[in-house]
């Protein structure tokens, strides 16, 4: 009996303590779960353009008010200043080009513009100008409303782009990058092992990469919205042909023909000298394959009479001791032979 009551202690003591170790399990893993509301704790290794996130080997801790900082900067995006980015585009016809031109240069410093590019072309009958040229765009209607007013418009375009979202969404990013980047800075001089080092530091090039795109672009936008681009093309007016030309006389003076008379025969007897020139230049400077040429016609025509010679010589042999045989055989066709 006491046996048995020793055994059923035994098993109460077992199962009691099985008990406490599950609350404390239970404890611990709740203590874990609530953990991430009071950090956050970034776990990717890699890092992308909306934010940079990293591996649980390094768990940088950001204070949550980072993220309800991000969330107000934009619900205050409407209440900041647009970014738009305007365009223009104006064709332009008028009597003298860069007399128009020079007065849309003075009136556009006025404004507090600048030129741009410029590019003038002199043609046959017309001067084609391209230009183009940086006005603030508070100044933009009093610019073109000048060009407009001082020559024809052929056409005129304007549009925006506006970029308000995206220029301060990159500037949240940049800004978070920044933090992010001295956290990383602090943990680079906490690194005790040569792997740990190159981790970090590895992670610092490419935080550093992004943040120079993100200025470079910021300061491109900067650029374009400060100055609004206005492209100009300025046409110098072609006559339509529609006013005749009075005819009038344009006869050759006396003087002028003989000027003509004289160019003319000074034109061919350059002409002459100079073809009988480059004649002696062509048979002194080639003297050398002339001469040559020369020994080879000579040796070849000489050769060709020797060969008509031998050949005429033994046609006169064959022939008198044809005239024999035919004599000896025949007294009558010697006869017809010497008629």
């Amino acid at each position: 009996m006491k046996r048995i009551k020793s055994i059923i202690m035994m098993l109460l003591s077992l199962a009691l303590l099985l008990a406490v170790l599950g609350c404390s399990q239970k404890a611990a893993n709740d203590y874990g779960a609530s953990k991430p509301s009071d950090a956050y704790v970034m776990e990717k290794e890699y890092y992308d353009s909306d934010a940079i996130a990293y591996n649980a080997v390094y768990q940088v801790e950001v204070d949550p008010k980072a993220r309800k900082s991000e969330a107000n900067n934009r619900q205050e995006l409407e209440e900041v200043e647009r970014k738009v980015i305007y365009n223009a585009a104006l064709s332009i016809t008028t009597k003298d080009a860069n007399e128009f031109y020079a007065k849309v240069i003075a009136y556009g410093k006025e404004l507090g513009g600048y030129e741009h590019s410029y590019t003038l072309n002199n043609y046959d009958s017309y001067t084609l100008i391209n230009a183009v040229y940086k006005v603030p765009p508070k100044n933009l209607s009093a610019f073109m409303k000048f060009i407009e007013e001082n020559g024809e418009v052929i056409s005129s375009s304007m549009n925006s782009q506006d970029i308000t979202e995206s220029y301060y969404d990159s500037e949240i990013r940049l800004t978070s990058k920044r933090k992010t980047l001295e956290q990383y800075y602090t943990l680079l001089k906490s690194a005790k092992t040569v792997e740990e080092i190159i981790y970090v530091q590895r992670i610092i090039d490419g935080i550093t990469e992004d943040i120079e795109s993100l200025e470079g672009l910021l300061r491109y936008w900067n650029s374009q919205v400060d100055m609004v681009t206005v492209s100009i093309t300025i046409r110098q007016e072609i006559s339509t042909g529609s006013q005749r030309k009075a005819i009038t006389w344009d006869a050759l003076t006396l003087d002028d023909m003989g000027y003509l008379i004289k160019r003319g025969f000074y034109s061919v007897a350059n002409s002459v000298y100079s073809l009988f020139q480059w004649l002696i230049i062509v048979l002194v400077g080639y003297s050398v394959i002339w001469i040559g040429l020369a020994i080879v016609l000579f040796i070849f025509i000489k050769l060709r009479k020797k060969n008509i010679a031998q050949k005429a010589e033994l046609l006169a042999k064959k022939k008198a001791k044809l005239q024999e045989t035919t004599t000896e055989e025949d007294p009558k066709i010697n006869k017809l032979t010497d008629k």
